[in-house]
């Protein structure tokens, strides 16, 4: 039963490295990053015993699957908790342009993970700014990078015990708690 055990999770660890290596694009590796606790709910969450962390890794698209495969993991949070996670141009507050990902929901345990498709590693937004000189005002395109990802209570009531602050925009009911997770080092 041993011998089988070990040959089925050998196999399963050789389809797993195969399955990544066919899915990233040639000369693109994986790109990983920590996510290191941050925001007005930081020090209520540590006084009650939490340490969130986590880490977001980004399997780059190819031309085939077009898209880029973005894995979050989540640990050290509050149990049966959901937290939006966005694309933003900065990894603090004003945070600039953002762009709802997902949500990922920790378990019994305080972990949880997502993975969502996307332009991640070439994810930018536009802003318009329109021109002084009529007629005709023309727009004028400015790209700003998104380059971060950041992660905030989806609901407003789950941060309550951490923090006095009230809600935010920031999930796709636009009713949010606060930030708190973020990538201290941007994606390229």
């Amino acid at each position: 039963m041993k011998w089988f055990r070990l040959v089925l999770t050998t196999g399963a660890l050789a389809c797993a490295v195969v399955a990544v290596a066919a899915t990233t694009a040639p000369g693109r590796p994986a790109v990983a990053r920590d996510l290191e606790l941050f925001g007005p709910a930081a020090g209520g969450l540590q006084a009650h015993g939490f340490q969130p962390r986590g880490k977001v890794t980004v399997l780059a698209g190819n031309e085939v699957r077009g898209s880029d495969r973005l894995r979050i993991d989540v640990e050290g949070l509050p149990s049966d908790v959901c937290f939006t996670v966005f694309l933003s141009e900065l990894n603090d507050f004003p945070f600039g342009s953002l762009q709802l990902v997902t949500d990922v929901c920790t378990n019994e345990d305080g972990r949880g993970s997502a993975i969502a498709s996307l332009a991640v590693l070439d994810a930018f937004a536009l802003k318009t700014e329109a021109n002084t000189s009529p007629p005709p005002v023309f727009a004028t395109p400015i790209n700003v990078d998104l380059n971060h990802i950041v992660l905030w209570f989806a609901d407003p009531a789950d941060d309550d015990r951490f923090t006095s602050l009230g809600a935010g925009p920031f999930d796709s009911d636009r009713d949010s708690g606060v930030a708190v997770l973020r990538t201290a080092v941007s994606l390229p």
